[in-house]
């Protein structure tokens, strides 16, 4: 994908009133029309997020996307006190004409400003938004980048395996295992036979969970 592509992307709205994007060349939604907020809240933070039992994470998120996984777990941290350093990769980032336009649920509207803050943060560095939330967004190419950091989460929200295969790659699942604290969790809405193998061959304890609306199952991997 061309990086002028991604200005083929249009905003669209999803059944539980949020707005997701559309990409037009690869003909993918970034979130799921049975509703954006919804399947963020189950998958990631339900799942992901409220499954680890600690007050200081480290996440990393693949696909900043809308930067609503982002918010969500601004969210939690403010309102659970949870210390948080989110780590986020992004090749193509949304551009601020959508983004600005980009619909939250009404009872989380009061954080519309942080959502803001999160989009109009610089790349590549640290930036604290909160006294516990601490974001670094990485431009970059997840299929060429190394983590650096020792990480307790992964949000794995790239687009589906059958358009961009490379992304779910067993070396990929590898990298972030070797980066990754014992008991570590990554969740994501995918849960296709090839990457559920994948993540087993690179170490992980894989767990078929429930889906949000919309989709049968989704997965949570645990470190062994």
């Amino acid at each position: 994908m061309e990086r002028q592509e991604i200005q083929k992307i249009k905003l669209v709205p999803t059944e539980d009133g949020t707005s997701t994007f559309f990409n037009q060349s690869l003909q993918e939604h970034y979130h799921s029309l049975s509703g954006s907020y919804t399947e963020s809240m189950h998958v990631y933070i339900e799942s992901g997020l409220r499954f680890l039992a600690q007050s200081q994470i480290t996440v990393f998120e693949v696909g900043f996307g809308s930067g609503l996984n982002a918010l969500l777990t601004l969210i939690e941290s403010l309102t659970r006190s949870l210390k948080i350093h989110y780590f986020t990769i992004e090749k193509y980032p949304v551009t601020e004409e959508l983004w600005t336009k980009f619909n939250l649920p009404a009872h989380i509207e009061q954080y519309l400003n942080y959502f803001i803050t999160l989009h109009k943060s610089p790349w590549d560095k640290d930036v604290q938004i909160t006294g516990n939330f601490v974001l670094h967004k990485i431009l970059g190419d997840w299929t060429q980048y190394e983590i650096q950091e020792e990480i307790d989460l992964v949000y794995y929200d790239a687009f589906s395996y059958d358009k961009q295969p490379e992304m779910w790659a067993q070396e990929r699942f590898e990298m972030i295992c070797r980066k990754m604290r014992p008991g570590g969790v990554l969740t994501t809405y995918a849960a296709k036979g090839v990457i559920k193998n994948n993540l087993r061959q690179a170490g992980f304890s894989v767990w078929r969970l429930p889906g949000a609306p919309g989709k049968r199952h989704m997965v949570r991997a645990i470190k062994i």
